[in-house]
Parts: C-alpha cells; sequence; structure tokens
C-alpha cells in the first residue's frame, strides 16, 4: 500500500531521541511535531484507501490502531518534552535578564559614582 512511502519516518523517531535535550530542545520539538504530522497524514492516507477500497475495513482498522498508538506515545512525549522546554526556557531567560540588570547597573555606576561625601 504505501511501503516506502509511509510519512512516519523511524529516522525522525529516532532523530528526536538523539538531541541532547538540554541543548537541542527546539529540534527535539521539531522532529515529535513531524511524527505527529506523519501520524494525522497516514490516517489520512488510510481513510483514502479504505474509500477507494483499497484495503478492507478490517486491515484499516489494524492499521488505524498501531498508527494511533504511535501517535498517543508521540504527544505524550511532546507534552512532556515542552513543559522540560518551557522550563529551561524560563531559567534561560532569569539568567539573561540577570545579567542585563547586571549590565545596567555597571553602566550606572561608571556614569555615576558614588559621591565621596556620602550622598
Amino acid at each position: 500500500m504505501l511501503r516506502g512511502h509511509t510519512p512516519i519516518r523511524r529516522r525522525d523517531v529516532h532523530s528526536a531521541n538523539n538531541k541532547h535535550f538540554q541543548t537541542e530542545y527546539d529540534a527535539r520539538l521539531k522532529k515529535i511535531d513531524d511524527v505527529l504530522d506523519g501520524c494525522t497524514l497516514l490516517l489520512e492516507y488510510i481513510q483514502i484507501c479504505v474509500e477507494e477500497h483499497i484495503i478492507s475495513v478490517k486491515k484499516s482498522g489494524i492499521w488505524t490502531k498501531k498508527v494511533t498508538d504511535v501517535k498517543y506515545m508521540a504527544a505524550s512525549w511532546r507534552k512532556n518534552d515542552g513543559g522540560r522546554a518551557r522550563k529551561l526556557r524560563e531559567e534561560a531567560q532569569a539568567q539573561a535578564d540577570k545579567r542585563q540588570v547586571e549590565v545596567v547597573k555597571a553602566a550606572i555606576r561608571l556614569w555615576h559614582p558614588p559621591r565621596s561625601d556620602g550622598m
């Protein structure tokens, strides 16, 4: 049927899993999204094949179950990694904000040094 043309590529799953999460979380999430998109597309292909009488309803049920299993696992993976990525982004933003405050404070000290009379 779709042999060789499956939109769910094992390479995408492996590629997502092999991304170092601490540094490549956006790339990892993109690959997981690709897997989810592939599942959605494959489910549409299965439906078209049934409508065109290329496969039986029974076979479509088997394939739909397999694809939805993958889709649910990928969706769970996406949800978990999405939360972890959000936390890493927030931590990185907090660090960047802290650095910016320190730069501003240093600039103010350069332009307005403390007075020697204590004021």
